[in-house]
């Protein structure tokens, strides 16, 4: 039998989906992310994707793992009309999601909880969509983790993969795959990617500026605050510095559209 690859634990699926290591960070997270909303993927090329491939999309269920803030279900509903349910490990992020969902009118085809979305997923039942946005393979490798939501899908379902692939002679980096070893992963569970959105450069290069700016302001308030914990923070804007670097010169951002063979 092929070698399974070892889950993190809640606390560092968390802590890697938001680009850090040091677990002392997590109780800031909240406050220094509090002025970004779509913390993942891009609701607006999801959406995209799925007019493209579906018959009809209104009344669809979505099932929207590691949710963050709620973003793309909330956007999702409001405007397809599917009915989503997101999950994610950070009660904050769960409080403004429905928040959110109450902004935008759509709170009752949304619904928002926190949870392990590792242990939740056995309590939950099929669904039209399966989203992963941007939190990597959270069940082990991607053969691991789709085989896992695949027997929550509904018969056509789609799974939606937003990730990042090394581009071809660049050099290893942790955390990155080629697209090679990335389809053999997915492939080998008896999915196809049947449609993908590409990032442009120009794209990532500014949505990156953005977020960035925000953390990095966010960042020197907790340095202030929390003097003893200045080295903390400064790690953290330089983490965010370089993996910037990194998605915008030495990998191709995606969303991979599966539906199986």
């Amino acid at each position: 039998m092929p070698e399974r690859t070892p889950m993190k634990s809640l606390k560092d699926s968390i802590l890697e989906s938001m680009d850090c290591e040091d677990r002392a960070l997590l109780p800031y997270l909240p406050y220094i992310v509090q002025d970004i909303w779509t913390l993942g993927t891009d609701p607006k090329a999801i959406i995209n994707l799925l007019k493209n491939k579906c018959v009809k999309t209104r009344d669809l269920s979505v099932l929207d793992l590691g949710c963050g803030k709620g973003a793309v279900s909330v956007q999702l509903s409001k405007e397809l009309g599917c009915r989503c349910h997101g999950i994610d490990g950070v009660a904050s992020f769960i409080d403004e999601a429905r928040q959110y969902a109450k902004q935008y009118n759509v709170e009752e085809l949304c619904t928002f909880e926190v949870g392990d979305i590792r242990k939740k997923i056995k309590e939950l039942p099929s669904y039209d969509i399966i989203i992963l946005g941007a939190i990597g393979p959270v069940f082990g490798s991607y053969t691991e983790t789709i085989e896992k939501i695949k027997s929550h899908l509904n018969p056509k379902g789609f799974i939606v993969i937003d990730d990042a692939y090394l581009i071809e002679n660049a050099p290893s980096k942790p955390g990155y795959k080629t697209k090679t070893q990335l389809l053999a992963q997915i492939h080998a569970t008896g999915m196809e990617i049947i449609d993908e959105h590409i990032f442009s450069k120009e794209r990532m290069e500014q949505s990156n500026l953005d977020m960035f700016q925000k953390i990095k302001l966010r960042s020197e308030e907790l340095m202030v605050k929390h003097p003893d914990k200045k080295q903390l923070f400064e790690n953290y804007v330089h983490d965010q510095r370089e993996e910037n670097q990194i998605l915008e010169t030495d990998v191709i951002n995606a969303i991979f559209l599966l539906q199986e063979r």
